[in-house]
């Protein structure tokens, strides 16, 4: 196995992309423009620009039906980028997102894509649509962590406008913002994208690979004096007290704490004392059909900076086992090829959960043109004992005349001492192709009978286990009002106990079709497996079960999630309808519901109304 991965490393380092590199100039400027969505401004004049888009989604490489112009100039504290999205029919462009970090499902829109240290691994993404609407997120480790997933939110300006024949974007990003290299004759990877929904078309700067946000297919953005950039943000330094009545002594009580970020231009430091998190939105009830826990979202600030870093295969490391932090240190940065983080927590004592110290540390390195291997260490320290893990993996990949091929998995070791001591190993590996339109993969898991990470997210369905699986998709987006894009797949999987005895068998079928402002999935999934606290008890299910939903351009939303056959053998009954109204751009009213009915036990019902007022950007206060 080693000398296997030792030869891949080797082919990865050997091969080099044989395209020709876009490649855009950046224009100083002295005055910056001002950003409201109107080209006026002098500085655009003098800005660099391109315009030679073209098609990624539906026929890749082919002549976008719009024309698009970008324009980018810079001054020493912002990057300045301003899209002008020509159209045949103004009334037609559409967008319904408001909310900040939406996703821009069926919305026009335009995404920058910025890749500072050329690594072709990581980049930031600033998306905005028609709206104004704001999203950011990173592509990390060569990694998509957008809706769902985003962990990281800074400050940026963005305004957008509708004119007849056109709408325009612009933005301004602070380079203080950013985590780059200061040196002479910087490289930066740099890619723009348009999302034409009029005619059902993703046009892109420079043409991706498999995916239109892989920063290794990125152009250049060269002629930053990055030695000169104004990085420098103010010491953030936010303190809080608040007071409540503590009803059962009879007086009243305050709360101290303190949340101080350092931020310099390859590393964030951040510091937190007894955090308050009382305003971070709860996470919303949801109904679990399923034998593992739901992985909830990273909401709390401290956490968020570099939280992508400690996603591994294996999840070892979850920040959300960090229930009530008291004091938290924390450093994030990149030096050369090396990513790091460093991160030091301890918690309060709580009724079940005595007082705990976590120690993380993260380190990750480039390989190659597009790969990385990285360690990982997690030592948790309490009253009780400890408990620490520690692992190395990898994210291998190879672009190859017949696809994309890689490679990733993860090998850890766990040490517990309590009333006991017990060590043990798990490992992970997967495998993929892709080639548009089409996909696969295999994977195989084992996780020992003594592995234990308890500061990371491995349900106990996976301890003492081991399994494996293999699966295909076809995914084909269609240049046609009436069906819009079609895919189907399947997957087969297998798990046993690591004494050969069977915990699972299953397999799943589905198709996915859009039609016309309608998208619907629907797969059918027949399995074995058995009770995750018995495994001589075993249940054999199956399912039909799905999305559905239509977006139409304006006003409303209709979806819903839906599943219809047998759990541990008895019949049940799922359905999510969703329901969001925008009467005004500025509001939005969502009602979602949560119905499951149930042939044996209690059935569950769940109601979620959410009102939102979005405040214009030129409402906001100076």
């Amino acid at each position: 196995m080693a000398r296997v991965l030792l030869l891949i490393l080797l082919a990865v380092v050997a091969i080099r992309s044989e395209a020709a590199v876009k490649r855009i100039e950046a224009v100083e400027i002295d005055r910056p423009p001002r950003i409201d969505g109107v080209l006026d401004d002098e500085c655009w004049k003098k800005a660099a620009k391109v315009d030679d888009f073209i098609q990624e989604e539906p026929e890749k490489g082919a002549p976008p039906t719009e024309r698009t112009v970008v324009y980018l100039a810079f001054d020493r504290r912002n990057l300045y980028i301003a899209f002008e999205c020509f159209t045949s029919n103004a009334e037609k462009l559409q967008a319904s997102a408001t909310r900040h970090d939406d996703e821009f499902f069926n919305d026009d829109h335009v995404e920058v894509m910025i890749d500072t240290f050329r690594d072709k691994r990581n980049a930031y993404i600033f998306s905005v649509n028609l709206l104004s609407t704001k999203a950011e997120w990173r592509y990390a480790g060569g990694r998509r962590e957008r809706f769902g997933g985003k962990s990281w939110d800074c400050e940026w300006h963005a305004r957008a406008k509708k004119y007849d024949d056109r709408w325009v974007a612009e933005i301004a990003i602070p380079f203080s913002e950013l985590r780059f290299r200061k040196e002479k004759s910087a490289v930066w990877g740099i890619n723009f994208l348009r999302n034409d929904e009029q005619h059902e078309e993703e046009d892109i700067w420079s043409l991706p690979g498999e995916s239109s946000h892989d920063p290794a297919y990125y152009g250049e953005l060269v002629g930053l004096p990055t030695e000169k950039l104004v990085t420098i943000r103010p010491l953030e330094f936010k303190p809080y007290l608040t007071a409540n009545r503590r009803i059962e002594e009879g007086r009243l009580g305050a709360d101290v704490g303190l949340d101080v970020r350092v931020p310099l231009p390859s590393v964030t430091i951040d510091v937190t004392l007894n955090p308050d998190y009382a305003q971070i939105e709860a996470d919303p009830e949801r109904i679990n059909l399923s034998d593992i826990p739901i992985r909830f979202p990273e909401k709390r600030p401290f956490f968020m900076e570099g939280e992508e870093l400690f996603r591994t295969p294996l999840d070892v490391f979850y920040t959300r086992k960090i229930v009530q932090p008291l004091l938290g240190v924390k450093a994030v940065g990149k030096l050369g090829g090396y990513s790091f983080a460093v991160f030091d927590t301890l918690t309060e004592e709580m009724e079940e959960e005595p007082s705990a110290n976590f120690l993380v540390m993260r380190l990750t390195r480039d390989v190659g043109e597009r790969s990385t291997i990285g360690l990982l260490a997690v030592d948790k320290e309490d009253k009780e004992g400890g408990n620490r893990v520690g692992g190395i993996d990898f994210n291998l990949k190879l672009p190859l005349d017949t696809g994309l091929i890689g490679l990733s998995g993860q090998m850890a070791f766990s040490h517990t001492s309590r009333e006991s001591e017990k060590s043990d190993l798990g490992f992970t590996v997967r495998g993929g192709w892709e080639r548009e339109p089409f996909g696969a993969h295999v994977s195989y898991q084992r996780i020992g009978e003594d592995f234990t990470a308890e500061a990371g997210f491995l349900p106990d369905v996976f301890i003492g286990r081991e399994g494996w699986s293999v699966g295909f998709g076809f995914h084909k987006p269609l240049k046609s009002r009436v069906l819009r894009r079609i895919g189907f797949g399947g997957e087969y999987r297998r798990g046993r106990t690591l004494e050969g005895v069977k915990t699972y068998d299953g397999w799943d079928v589905g198709m996915g079709i859009g039609l016309w402002d309608t998208f619907t999935r629907v797969g059918f999934t027949k399995e074995f497996r058995t009770d995750p606290k018995d495994v001589e008890i075993g249940y054999n299910d199956w399912s039909v079960g799905g999305f559905a939903g239509w977006f139409p351009p304006k006003y409303l939303l209709l979806m819903s999630e839906f599943r219809v056959g047998t759990r541990d053998e008895k019949g049940i009954v799922f359905l999510t309808p969703t329901l969001i109204l925008r009467p005004r751009q500025t509001t939005s009213l969502m009602i979602e519901t949560q119905l499951l009915w149930r042939e044996a036990g209690a059935d569950q019902r769940i109601i979620r109304a959410v009102r939102e007022h979005r405040v214009p950007p030129e409402m906001r206060a100076r």
